[in-house]
């Protein structure tokens, strides 16, 4: 990663050590978005750094919870 937003996000909430999963399976790293979203600067800067390529757009797509359980 080389551009100074992403390696912010990298830095502040790649996480590594044991992790059991949800699924049973277990992973030595794990990236918790509860981290980045806890940062409004950072999330400010990446906001800026997706914005610049696109010109043409009025408002980038939002955040998607994919980890989010919907209601039953």
């Amino acid at each position: 990663m080389t551009h100074p937003p992403a390696r912010r996000v990298y830095d502040s909430c790649q996480l590594t050590g044991r992790f059991q999963l949800r699924s049973g399976q277990v992973s030595d790293e794990h990236f918790d978005k509860c981290l980045f979203e806890g940062q409004p600067d950072l999330l400010r800067e990446v906001a800026e750094a997706m914005a610049t390529p696109l010109p043409e757009c009025d408002v980038p797509a939002g955040w998607i919870w994919a980890a989010s359980r919907s209601p039953r």
